[in-house]
């Protein structure tokens, strides 16, 4: 093959590679491959933070800067999740709950006395709610996984 036609089919190559990568990635945008047991616990473990907004308002019920730290279990499907909130720059611990991994729709849920958790996982981030068990929507939680 001679040079010139080398170069022509170079040049023709990398855009056609290009438009490929970029239609490959487009099928599944801005998400990890959860589907493996091992991905999925090491997106999930580590430290998280964010606000937790109050939904209720004139209630005792206050807007928090919170961290969490997730940690796994014995069980694949099971985390705890030790909450703090940051008062005057410093962390205060507010308890933990353990959660179920719904690996389905990437959901962290966690049915207590308090009400029903149910945090979604996206990525680096994390949005969820606490819902009273009159079905009153009490916190609206969203999180960035740090490090």
């Amino acid at each position: 093959m001679n040079l010139n036609l080398q170069k022509i089919l170079a040049i023709l190559l990398i855009p056609l590679t290009a438009i490929s990568l970029a239609a490959f990635l487009s099928k599944n945008p801005g998400q990890q491959n959860l589907t493996n047991p091992i991905q999925e616990d090491t997106l999930l473990k580590g430290t998280w933070a964010g606000e937790s907004i109050c939904q209720v308002k004139n209630s005792a019920c206050k807007d928090e800067m919170v961290t969490y730290h997730i940690t796994g279990k014995n069980n694949p499907a099971l985390f705890r999740i030790n909450a703090d909130k940051i008062v005057n720059g410093k962390a205060v611990e507010m308890g933990e709950l353990e959660f179920r991994y719904e690996k389905s729709n990437h959901t962290l849920i966690c049915e207590s006395a308090n009400g029903f958790w149910k945090l979604t996982v996206s990525g680096r981030k994390i949005e969820g709610t606490l819902t009273l068990p009159d079905k009153t929507v009490y916190r609206r939680i969203s999180l960035k996984k740090m490090e």
